[in-house]
């Protein structure tokens, strides 16, 4: 009986925190002189609530996620790290005398960013409200109107595209139905071990 309750809460356990576990936008961009690019978007759990890097005294930028009715569902404010800090050493003594920040010509880096079913691009804005860049999220969304939005956004590169397209909604549909796998097993494991023996 003890036994039964264990691995009764044990599953239940194991189905909360599946179905719990917080999905983010995975952002790697690039800043250069040439300007801040978007090089690719995936999906990602990640249980541990991650922060982007942000000191308002630094390059800031504003990104914005937005639907398909072009509302404003999330704004994220943060900081581009295209600076590193260094120190002076004394060579004699070891110790440092002083410091100062330098500022890198490129630089990859990534943003976390909470997942939302109905968006539909993501922009990104410098402190001047001037756009800097823009990616669909479209092919992750949940919305009605996503799939004729990708029916109907011109392909930079029709065969590109296409692909990128079927890779991303694959891989999207792929992490649903590996949940929804996970929860049938543990709903018939349970159901299992909940009927009565018969003697």
């Amino acid at each position: 009986m003890i036994k039964n309750k264990l691995l009764f809460l044990t599953i239940l356990l194991t189905i909360n925190l599946v179905t719990a576990s917080p999905i983010y936008y995975n952002i790697n961009l690039n800043s250069s002189e040439q300007g801040l690019k978007i090089n690719t978007v995936d999906i990602e759990f990640n249980q541990l609530e991650p922060t982007n890097f942000y000191n308002p005294t630094f390059n800031t930028q504003t990104l914005e996620i937005i639907d398909f009715n072009n509302k404003v569902l999330q704004t994220i404010i943060f900081t581009i790290p295209d600076f590193q800090v260094y120190d002076i050493v004394d060579k004699e003594t070891g110790t440092i005398i002083s410091g100062g920040t330098e500022t890198l010509t490129t630089n990859n880096f990534n943003l976390l960013i909470p997942y939302n079913e109905k968006a539909k691009e993501l922009i990104i804005y410098n402190k001047n409200k001037e756009e800097l860049t823009r990616t669909s999220l479209a092919h992750f969304s949940k919305d009605t109107d996503a799939i004729s939005y990708l029916e109907q956004t011109p392909p930079t590169s029709e065969k590109e595209n296409k692909k990128e397209q079927t890779k991303q909604l694959s891989e999207s549909s792929s992490l649903w139905l590996i949940l929804l796998i996970i929860l049938i097993v543990l709903i018939l494991i349970l159901i299992i071990l909940m009927k009565p023996k018969k003697k």
